[in-house]
């Protein structure tokens, strides 16, 4: 199975040299065609807690490496379209699926996401064995609960993981809004999924979203998966977390919610005409600084 190629890490925190060349670029604008684009931008601090009141003046956006002039930063202020995928693979003998657990975790994250965005709209999705919709996105949180308190353990003990972030980023390009997450979270089953990297960041990035996946690792588990979530999360403006125990598994989703309704929307100049791979974004506050890109339709 072939990969995309992971972009580098770039650092989180902007030097006064890179600002001063934003400063320079904004400058440059003036002679030449720009066009307005904007991106979705999380920031977190070192214990992935939102770094709120962030300006203009202290984010930098950044196409292929090349720094762009940021024009405006405010909070995020359309309402999410969120996919959940949830892994209910069987179990290995002996073991139990957690499902306390996971409800908990998925309940809590709904209550985070509805009270800051009463309008999103969730969906959820079964990946143990296929991909399916259990829940098509709706607002409705009675809807919501329904979806959570019927996942239990599959009887099949695999699981399609990358699958369904294929047919979750075609389904969530769909939704209305612009501001678009998957969040998966999975267990250590094995993943039987038969697509290809490329298929996977063209369904997600083409939908403009971005992946969280929040992965509990035990002693099983597939490589290609784990090269797959590492790769999407961070070509996405997404995140990966990771726990050995499904115990953590409400505070990562608390993490993940929390991140989402706290996002910015950042409004930048860029030259016209021009094509774009990669949008990420740098900060002078902050540890972690994840940007997704908002398609132009």
């Amino acid at each position: 199975m072939a990969f995309f190629r992971r972009p580098s890490i770039l650092p989180a925190c902007v030097s006064a040299v890179c600002l001063s060349t934003a400063g320079a670029v904004a400058g440059a604008g003036a002679h030449q065609d720009t066009i307005a684009r904007t991106a979705y931008v999380t920031v977190l601090d070192e214990h992935d807690a939102p770094v709120p009141d962030l300006t203009a003046a202290e984010i930098v956006i950044l196409e292929d490496d090349a720094p762009r002039a940021v024009t405006a930063v405010a909070p995020a202020a359309e309402p999410l379209a969120i996919a959940l995928l949830v892994d209910t693979a069987k179990p290995r003998m002996g073991d139990q699926f957690p499902t306390r657990d996971v409800r908990a975790g998925l309940s809590t994250f709904v209550k985070i996401v509805q009270t800051a965005s009463p309008t999103a709209k969730i969906a959820v999705m079964d990946t143990g064995g296929a991909a399916v919709m259990i829940q098509d996105f709706t607002d409705r949180t009675a809807d919501l609960t329904r979806a959570i308190n019927r996942l239990i353990a599959s009887q099949r003990s695999s699981a399609v993981v990358l699958e369904a972030l294929v047919d979750a980023g075609k389904a969530i390009g769909r939704q209305a809004s612009a501001r678009r997450a998957v969040v998966s979270i999975d267990f250590d089953s094995q993943d039987t999924s038969g697509v290809q990297g490329n298929d996977i960041a063209q369904a997600i990035q083409g939908a403009g979203a971005c992946v969280w996946a929040i992965s509990i690792r035990g002693p099983g588990g597939t490589a290609m998966r784990e090269a797959g979530l590492d790769a999407i999360t961070e070509m996405s403006g997404g995140l990966r977390l990771t726990a050995v125990a499904a115990s953590a598994l409400e505070q990562k989703l608390q993490i993940v919610a929390r991140a989402l309704a706290s996002q910015y929307l950042v409004t930048y100049e860029r030259p016209g005409g021009s094509a774009v791979r990669q949008v990420r974004a740098v900060a002078s506050r902050g540890s972690k600084v994840l940007a997704t890109r908002i398609i132009v339709k």
